[in-house]
């Protein structure tokens, strides 16, 4: 039973940056009701930011020691020493909820309701960019080159080639995949070194593109929506989502094969590194395995709080969720 160490007088992080009421819901944040699941052994959970009540996370991402977290009301919250200190960012462009982020040491994107695209240079301030949509947008992916992917509700999916500064849509065409009709919503995505697209969303779908948009193929389809992916540089990858669907590559997504998470909750997002640890979050529970033997063990979450995002620092070992009340906390062995 994994034990929740809270620091004395946690920095409490007000995320709003206006009164809270009013506030926009999600068309998924009734799944939203939290725990964190880790697929490695002992588990310890720290928590080391708090906002208010009505505060909330909704994203997180790292380069290396530095991670930026964001959520209601344009709040973005940087750390530079792997999630043990976080430092609110002045001068954000937008009061909307931002429910995705990417970070680069080149620079950082974040997306959120409304079609709102925010980016930055490394070191310099943040700037908004025109999406072309006023959909939600729920996560973006950059890489090294300044190719980025975001995609949100009803199958919008935008790439730039200018770290940000610029997008065109390149969406699907749907009518192959499913339903006449239907626009089904992207909510994970991602872009390898090699500026290949992968998107995922409802029906189990995962898709990919080779030419920059151009075209797109089927990697997988299924009955529960995924929520959550995850692809390394070495092959190895995680997908996971609805109704505690788990699913793991080895060839960098191209095949994919269902793992036992242990849990019939909704798992919303995964990361994992090279070490073995892997780490989604998920409702009130905390399942710890071993990733590579596939087993994954289900124990309740401590604080019985919800956790939107999960992201490995430089260090591989110690994670860091964001979610609930502005919450922050590390996921330590």
């Amino acid at each position: 039973m994994p034990v929740l160490c809270r620091r004395p007088g946690p920095a409490r992080l007000h995320t709003a940056a206006r009164p809270t009421t009013g506030r926009v819901l999600l068309c998924i944040a009734a799944l939203w009701a939290g725990a964190a699941i880790a697929a490695d052994g002992t588990t310890r959970m720290q928590a080391v930011a708090d906002g208010y009540e009505h505060d909330a996370f909704f994203a997180v991402d790292f380069a290396g020691d530095r991670g930026l977290a964001v959520g209601d009301h344009g709040a973005i919250h940087e750390t530079l020493d792997g999630g043990e200190r976080w430092q609110a960012v002045a001068d954000v462009p937008t009061t909307v909820a931002l429910l995705g982020v990417a970070v680069s040491a080149r620079g950082d994107i974040a997306v959120g309701q409304a079609g709102t695209i925010l980016s930055r240079p490394a070191g310099g301030p943040w700037t908004a960019a025109e999406s072309g949509t006023t959909e939600r947008l729920f996560a973006v992916s950059r890489n090294a080159r300044g190719q980025a992917v975001a995609v949100g509700a009803f199958g919008v999916t935008l790439l730039s080639a200018d770290a940000g500064a610029s997008w065109r849509a390149a969406m699907p065409q749907w009518d192959r995949y499913v339903d006449p009709g239907v626009q089904p919503h992207l909510y994970a995505a991602h872009v390898g070194d090699d500026g290949t697209v992968t998107v995922a969303g409802e029906f189990g779908l995962i898709l990919r593109s080779d030419d920059d948009g151009k075209s797109w193929r089927s990697l997988h389809r299924g009955e529960a929506s995924v929520f959550g992916l995850d692809l390394r540089a070495d092959g190895v990858g995680y997908a996971v989502g609805q109704s505690g669907i788990a699913l793991r590559t080895d060839d960098g997504g191209e095949q994919w094969t269902a793992v036992d998470s242990g849990t019939g909750a909704h798992l919303f997002a995964v990361d994992s590194s090279p070490q073995g640890r892997v780490l989604a979050t998920g409702m009130r529970e905390l399942v710890v395995g071993q990733a590579q033997a596939g087993r994954w063990r289900l124990v309740p979450s401590a604080d019985d709080a919800w956790y939107a995002d999960v992201a490995l620092p430089a260090d591989g070992d110690t994670a860091v969720a964001v979610g609930q009340s502005g919450r922050i906390i590390r996921i330590g062995r």
